[in-house]
């Protein structure tokens, strides 16, 4: 959340905070999930891989995730999951990336 803010970004949501609001029925998180599942976000960065902790995600959402994401990269503590894209399963996307070196993506 701080790199997006620091890099002028909107949040597009605070995973903890959806997930209390979702499972009390305070928030219908059916839109968002449809955001994840069509691949709308460029990535998602999680600090909780696999997706088990019911405090960052709902079953929902974590769900989304799963079906609509894979795991590109870890950084440190965290993993970065990209969308799959219309062929299946890649290990990294072409759009996001130049080359590849290594298990790291190399921009152009």
């Amino acid at each position: 959340m701080v790199l997006l803010y620091r890099a002028g970004k909107a949040l597009a949501a605070e995973p903890a905070i959806i997930s209390v609001l979702a499972e009390h029925g305070q928030w219908d998180d059916t839109p968002f999930v449809n955001r994840i599942e069509s691949g709308y976000f460029g990535l998602i960065v999680s600090s909780r891989f696999p997706l088990t902790e019911r405090l960052m995600f709902s079953p929902a959402v974590q769900a989304a995730i799963e079906r609509a994401y894979e795991p590109r990269e870890r950084i440190g503590a965290y993993t970065l999951t990209g969308p799959v894209y219309s062929g299946g399963r890649t290990t990294i996307a072409a759009s996001a990336c130049g080359r590849r070196a290594g298990s790291r993506c190399v921009p152009n």
